[in-house]
């Protein structure tokens, strides 16, 4: 087994701790301005970043859909959560899909996933996603990952954001978080991807308002990555 890297980074959250209030309650917190890609979050080259049987875990665990169009991941370093992921792709066959045929899948582990972990389980919601909503992530996720310098020996932050898209032409984009500075872009891309795994638990009656709020962040915050070039 490959040597596994640090867990917990001890700057990196002290910086998350006075950030991130926006996760320990219901509803995401949007309006965080910043830099652009401000070097908070490293691309992932020909190696991964994240520990090699650790990530094996993950996928096997969380990965349970395509992601063609967007994925999140967030890996938690608390005791009183579970790792997390949202997968966007596109899925004709499926009833009850909205124009487009977009759909969320969230997956939540009772508790944090390693190698070492056995027999934790893990909870799945699906929601169908506007098509509006879908392309704005996408956007969003492509430019923030085109953007993101290639760190192959990069140490993510702990807590941990994880981003993948798959590009135009078939290249799939993965990227980590390795540091969460207050007014950094991975704050605020780590809560649409926190908002994202609130849909899929949403009642149907309510999904209409929270999509319009997270493709107005994606467009807000893709729009301020565009300027930055």
């Amino acid at each position: 087994m490959s040597e596994r890297k640090p867990p917990f980074w001890r700057s990196c959250l002290r910086a998350f701790v006075a950030a991130i209030v926006a996760l320990v309650v219901p509803l995401p917190i949007f309006g965080i301005d910043g830099g652009a890609t401000d070097g908070c979050v490293a691309r992932e080259g020909t190696k991964s970043i994240l520990n090699e049987a650790d990530r094996s875990t993950y996928e096997r665990k969380l990965f349970v859909t395509p992601d063609e169009v967007a994925r999140y991941m967030f890996l938690t370093n608390r005791y009183d959560e579970g790792d997390r992921s949202a997968a966007v792709y596109r899925a004709p066959s499926k009833k009850g899909a909205l124009p487009g045929d977009y759909w969320l899948t969230v997956t939540e582990a009772a508790g944090s996933l390693t190698a070492e972990t056995r027999n934790i389980r893990v909870r799945r919601n699906d929601a169908p996603l506007p098509a509006s909503v879908a392309q704005a992530l996408h956007q969003l996720w492509l430019a923030v990952l085109k953007q993101s310098p290639t760190k192959e020996h990069a140490i993510p932050c702990a807590p941990t954001g994880f981003f993948s898209v798959t590009a135009t032409n078939g290249d799939r984009l993965s990227a980590v978080t390795v540091s969460l500075d207050q007014d950094s872009l991975c704050i605020a891309l780590i809560n649409v991807g926190e908002s994202l795994v609130k849909y899929a638990k949403l009642p149907a009656s309510q999904r209409a308002e929270a999509a319009r709020k997270i493709e107005q962040e994606s467009q807000r915050l893709l729009n301020r990555v565009k300027q930055a070039r």
